[in-house]
């Protein structure tokens, strides 16, 4: 790489043993990949090939770190066409491309924007999704605590400034179909926060950005169909449900609410989750309150659903297990102290248990309609009572109906 460099471009000078000497420009991070297609680590490759120990150690290794920092820089203003993905995804997996997650996240929300850029919100989703919840939780959850509000001189971080900008005035109307998704696909990720207020702040954004863009929330509800964290579903239908209610355009609460019944309810087997089901549910009812003709089946939509209750929940006895004394040597194993705080969140006095207060304990598989009820006890009976209780119903009919 240097000698390529060497034809066109000066040799950058090797340092001396001076430690002070300034580091390379930022510029050169731009123009190097625009100008010559070589990137400012191919460049400065010597500082990496030093195997002799001519560069001292701490000089190197600040040296690697500035470089790093300028290479991720650089990615808000080159030209995308400058931009080889292969290159840097190799650089970005060796050895010296040393860089914090919360470093990487940050420049990729910056990023995410920005049409047909390959470090975009297309790859935040595909990194996110590449995890199941709870390890995606372990380090996201945390970039989303320290990189969601405002730095100490009141400047937003990028995920702050995507939520501004999302709740600006009008701002749906005037935005492309491929912005909308963009900026919507990366917020969708923000609504997996453990902070409430976050949460509602990135819906209520959402909605403002989505209202009048029908094509990108429906892309949104399908790359997330299959997503394993309630809180995204929830919020994305509750999402779905405010953009019916507020649309200019009619057509747009039929298309919405057909994804939406195809998602959730067409299969029979809605997701178990009250709320996810009465956001679903009431977008679609609001496109029949409006006399709209879409192709559903309406008794799917509405309860009773065919999701069954456990048959008993379990008591505090057989969570037992999952209590570990502290004195135990083998409970440091595994990380299963953590589970104390789990145990005494749901049975004692902790956060969970706080808010239920028992409620779970009143909860039974009971049928509402009392059919299966009846219909043992019709069984049961003699043909002579039977037969009076046949008469002792249509009696009670014909009082409900007036006559």
């Amino acid at each position: 790489a240097c000698s390529s460099a060497s034809r066109v471009l000066p040799m950058p000078p090797k340092p001396s043993s001076d430690s002070s000497r300034a580091p390379p420009s930022k510029a050169f991070s731009i123009l190097l990949p625009e100008k010559f297609k070589l990137e400012i680590f191919e460049v400065y490759s010597w500082y990496f090939e030093d195997d002799e120990g001519e560069i001292d150690k701490y000089h190197k290794s600040h040296i690697i770190g500035i470089l790093n920092r300028f290479l991720l820089d650089s990615l808000n203003w080159r030209n995308i066409e400058s931009i080889d993905n292969d290159k840097l995804i190799k650089w970005f997996r060796g050895e010296y491309f040393r860089v914090s997650e919360d470093d990487y996240f940050y420049k990729l929300i910056e990023l995410s924007t920005i049409k047909g850029h390959p470090f975009n919100s297309d790859r935040l989703f595909r990194i996110l999704k590449s995890y199941k919840m709870p390890i995606r939780d372990s380090f996201w959850q945390q970039h989303l605590r320290y990189f969601s509000s405002y730095d100490d001189n009141e400047n937003g971080y990028p995920i702050r400034r995507l939520i501004d900008w999302a709740w600006t005035p009008g701002i749906s109307s005037e935005l492309d179909f491929e912005t909308t998704r963009l900026t919507a696909q990366t917020l969708t990720w923000v609504l997996t926060s453990t902070n409430i207020k976050l949460r509602d702040q990135t819906t209520k954004a959402m909605v403002n950005l989505l209202e009048q863009q029908p094509d990108a929330l429906i892309s949104i509800l399908k790359s997330f169909k299959d997503i394993d964290d309630f809180y995204i579903s929830e919020r994305l239908y509750a999402i779905a449900y405010g953009c019916v209610l507020r649309t200019e355009n009619i057509n747009s609460i039929s298309k919405i609410a057909l994804t939406v019944y195809n998602y959730i309810f067409k299969k029979g087997i809605p997701k178990k989750h009250i709320l996810l089901r009465d956001y679903a549910r009431n977008t679609i009812e609001y496109a029949l309150y409006k006399n709209l003709k879409i192709k559903i089946d309406v008794d799917l939509i509405r309860p009773p659903y065919k999701s069954k209750l456990p048959n008993r929940l379990p008591s505090e006895e057989e969570v037992l297990k999952y209590n570990f004394s502290y004195d135990d040597p083998e409970s440091k194993k595994d990380y299963r102290l953590t589970n104390n705080r789990i145990y005494h969140s749901v049975t004692g006095f902790g956060d969970f248990s706080k808010h239920i207060d028992g409620c779970l304990d009143d909860f039974a598989p009971t049928s509402f309609t009392f059919e299966i009820e009846y219909k043992t006890y019709y069984s049961s009976l003699s043909n002579d009572k039977k037969k009076f209780l046949r008469t002792f119903v249509s009696a009670l009919k014909m009082k409900d109906s007036g006559y």
